[in-house]
């Protein structure tokens, strides 16, 4: 039985493996918000990439015609710095409208700021590099003690 059992976790890895490398991805999206005293401010983006396909359904029926089509897109990777890159930006942009609307301090909305680009600098590096994540566990107990340093970042005016 035990062979068996093993003959079937080999085939659903064989299977995963090959899925996740054929996986393209065509969008990625990334919204924030910031809650404060006078409201919550909102940002929120959406970014296509080397995609085929309309978000409104036209042409789907060519969707996928040649070699080319099919492999457009990104890969798992490649999206997740995508999201990364995107989702900073729609931090920032949720900070500056916290700001722009005074829920958030000046020096608050710089703190957080430098923050969020400090955190998706080094999810993209990890991401590049497929090297340790910041938040597996030896890595947060190291950032444990920058991120009681940053806790006072969080706060707003």
């Amino acid at each position: 039985m035990t062979n068996e059992i093993q003959r079937q976790a080999d085939r659903l890895n064989a299977l995963l493996v090959g899925v996740k490398n054929r996986i393209r991805v065509t969008k990625v999206v990334a919204t924030r918000s910031v809650k404060g005293q006078r409201g919550d401010s909102f940002a929120g983006f959406s970014a296509a990439f080397d995609s085929v396909q309309e978000d409104g359904g036209q042409g789907l029926l060519h969707v996928g015609d040649t070699i080319a089509e099919a492999a457009s897109g990104m890969t798992t990777t490649e999206a997740r710095i995508a999201h990364y890159l995107l989702a900073l930006q729609a931090d920032v942009a949720a900070y500056e409208a916290a700001w722009a609307g005074g829920s958030l301090s000046d020096s608050a909305a710089a703190a957080n700021i430098r923050t969020a680009r400090a955190r998706y600098a080094q999810l993209i590096k990890a991401a590049h590099n497929q090297g340790d994540h910041p938040l597996t566990p030896k890595a947060t107990r190291a950032n444990a003690i920058s991120s009681e340093n940053d806790s006072d970042a969080d706060r707003t005016s």
